[in-house]
């Protein structure tokens, strides 16, 4: 190779120089990442205060039961049967929605719930049984993590017909 009278220490320099350039990008590369994180733990928090909000709202106007197992457990909702009747439309949709996000903690699944269902919940489930969107996702989680026998007596058509237009949206989307 004539005319290149590269050696490994000229080499090896050349790539040291190289790495030494890069250093301020990657450590702006760190700073972002953990701005990101540090943001989704702080929105993470914020949706589970809202939940917590949401079930405490459940328990006052008595559409669901709190119970504690533990002292250290969070609180656990038992639903009215008025409350399981008016989310039995939706309870395969939230189910299912569960099923895909098995380890989401409270507040991830209530904003999964909320981008996926929340105007369809917001019209047709919290003015029937009177309460705020934040308790209406509670009380959806908690239909979430219900046995399916308990809740479930056959497809609702009016339910089917959003979910496809949401299907169509994500068609659109994509």
């Amino acid at each position: 190779m004539e005319g290149h009278n590269n050696t490994w220490p000229d080499l090896l320099q050349a790539l040291a120089t190289f790495l030494l350039a890069l250093t301020p990008f990657v450590a702006m590369l760190v700073q972002l990442w953990r701005r990101d994180n540090a943001t989704d733990a702080r929105l993470d928090n914020l949706w589970n205060a809202h939940i917590m909000r949401g079930e405490v709202e459940a328990v006052e106007k008595r559409l669901a039961l709190a119970v504690h197992y533990e002292t250290d457990d969070p609180m656990k909702l038992l639903l009215k049967p008025e409350v399981v009747t008016a989310y039995k439309p939706i309870a395969p949709a939230l189910r299912e929605l569960r099923q895909a996000m098995p380890t989401a903690s409270p507040g991830v699944f209530a904003e999964a719930v909320e981008k996926r269902f929340g105007g369809w919940l917001t019209r047709h489930i919290c003015p029937v049984i009177g309460v705020s969107d934040y308790a209406c996702l509670a009380m959806a989680r908690v239909v979430a993590d219900t046995d399916p026998k308990l809740l479930v007596d056959g497809p609702n058509p009016e339910f089917q017909a959003y979910l496809d237009t949401l299907d169509l949206q994500d068609e659109q989307k994509g």
